[in-house]
């Protein structure tokens, strides 16, 4: 349920930018919104589910079990040989959506890596609070986000050969642009060249926009180059670049972000507070610092 996120940045964003209501009341508000996938369920049509699963014939045909005489050292060896087999069989599959990993972790340790280590440290010379400037950078990206992954169910009503004409196989293609967005952010805030916050928010909508899609069409592009059966563990390992991604990124964010928000306050000596967006201790928690 990508609209989740979305919806709790939304309540975290607004209340607290337009409102005196604390971020600590703001999050309890949000707390509920897992509830949402059991409305979800309760409201689903079912009709489908159970007339489809009765409707199939029940056959049963009961076979004599016979025990197959072998020895132990050909038992054992035959287990042997399927044992390689199939672990051959996975290394062969893997190998051969490497191409699709490879752009997800690109693209999974960019986006991180900009937004929890690289977007702190970018605070644009304008009456907007320092928080506040990185939540609208983040909800902007979540609604980049949430529409790159559901463009194809937006565009649904297009016929199919038009919506087929969207579905990109060249995922590479997007692991660039989130790699281009990264090195962009990393040079605005070592020389601070831009002094209007809206071009960072734009930049982090269409980073989280490229990010969806790129989550999106990766399991179409997969599915389209390999065998039905062996979809179910190529798009279990496909995960793999996610994963590792937004792990490396984290680390390595452990170390950038501390050097980039240096760099900043030795540019800006006189105004330490736009080197950094993200609270260092509890004020502001149980109370609004606008009100």
């Amino acid at each position: 349920m990508r609209h989740s996120p979305l919806i709790s940045w939304f309540i975290l964003s607004g209340i607290t930018t337009w409102t005196c209501v604390s971020p600590k009341t703001a999050i309890m508000i949000a707390i509920p919104l897992p509830l949402l996938l059991v409305v979800f369920y309760a409201v689903l049509e079912k009709n489908f589910i159970t007339n489809g699963s009765s409707s199939r014939p029940k056959e049963r045909i009961q076979v004599e079990y016979t025990i197959i005489p072998s020895s132990s050292d050909h038992t054992d060896q035959f287990g042997t040989d399927i044992q390689t087999s199939l672990c051959g069989e996975k290394l062969r599959i893997g190998v051969k959506i490497l191409p699709y990993i490879i752009p997800l972790f690109l693209s999974f340790f960019a986006e991180y890596l900009s937004n929890s280590s690289v977007i702190t440290t970018i605070v644009p010379n304008s009456k907007v609070h320092p928080r506040d400037h990185f939540l609208y950078c983040f909800f902007s990206y979540e609604i980049g986000k949430f529409l790159g992954r559901s463009h194809l169910f937006i565009f649904s009503f297009l016929p199919s050969d038009y919506v087929e004409v969207l579905r990109c196989k060249r995922t590479w293609l997007f692991a660039v642009i989130e790699l281009a967005h990264l090195i962009f952010f990393v040079l605005e805030s070592w020389y601070h060249f831009l002094w209007y916050m809206w071009i960072i928010i734009c930049l982090c909508f269409t980073l989280g926009l490229v990010a969806g899609m790129l989550v999106l069409h990766s399991p179409h592009a997969v599915s389209s180059r390999i065998a039905p059966e062996e979809k179910e563990f190529a798009l279990g390992l496909l995960t793999v670049g996610n994963a590792v991604g937004g792990f490396m990124a984290g680390l390595l964010g452990l170390i950038v972000e501390p050097y980039l928000r240096e760099k900043c306050l030795q540019h800006f000596s006189a105004r330490k507070e736009l080197c950094f967006t993200r609270t260092q201790n509890t004020t502001g928690w149980e109370s609004n610092i606008h009100c």
